[in-house]
Formats: C-alpha cells, structure tokens, sequence
C-alpha cells in the first residue's frame, strides 16, 4: 500500500516537472491534449513570459513615473482652471463659488487624515 502511494506521488511529481518545463507539449501534438492542460499551458506560458521579460520590474517603474507625474499635472491643471476663471469684475459669490469648488476638489482628492476619522 506504502509503494503504491509512493510510486503515485513520484510520478505525479515527474508529471509536473514535465509539465513546468514544457517537455509534453514538445513530444505530443497539441491537438491531442485535453483543452485543461492546453489552457495551463497557455497560462503558464504568459506566467514565463511576464517573468523573462521582466514584468514586475516594468510595472512597478511604471507606477512610480505615474505617481510622479500625477502632482506636476494637478498643480498646472488647477493653476490653468483658477487663472481662467480668475477674471476681472467678478463678484464675491463667484469667488466663493469657486474657492468651494476647489476646496471641495481637494477634499475628494486626498485621503482623509488619522485624527480626522477618529473624530465624533
């Protein structure tokens, strides 16, 4: 009963090392495989892939240019929107207006503070 166990678990752990280095698919026709193991396959493809061409690395520089990039934009963006609606002759209301806009804006925008939340 042990061998047999043994033997199982041997041989699935060879069929998983097959598996992950791809030695099936090159000696079998692929129309032959099961559509699971092809759609593992596939999966495990893209995994290699993202992995060998250094995904993780790509996206995390490509999150911290954005995050970068992000504070320069909102200050032109809100410098441009206040010069243009900045105008001469206005009255007071418009102005209010406007500052509840942006305080409203900047509001939504950032993530409330610890004591903030904690409050009654």
């Amino acid at each position: 009963m042990a061998k047999t166990w043994a033997a199982k678990i041997k041989r699935a752990m060879v069929e998983i090392r097959d598996f992950l280095d791809e030695k099936t698919v090159c000696s079998v026709n692929r129309d032959q495989l099961p559509r699971v193991y092809r759609f593992a396959h596939f999966w495990l493809m893209v995994v290699k892939s993202f992995s060998r061409n250094r995904g993780p690395i790509r996206a995390a520089a490509l999150a911290y240019t954005t995050l970068l990039a992000l504070i320069p934009m909102v200050a032109v963006a809100l410098s441009v929107s206040t010069s243009i609606l900045r105008q001469e002759g206005r009255d007071q209301q418009v102005d209010r207006r406007v500052s509840q806009f942006i305080d409203k804006l900047v509001e939504n925008i950032t993530p409330p503070s610890a004591s903030a939340t904690n409050a009654p």
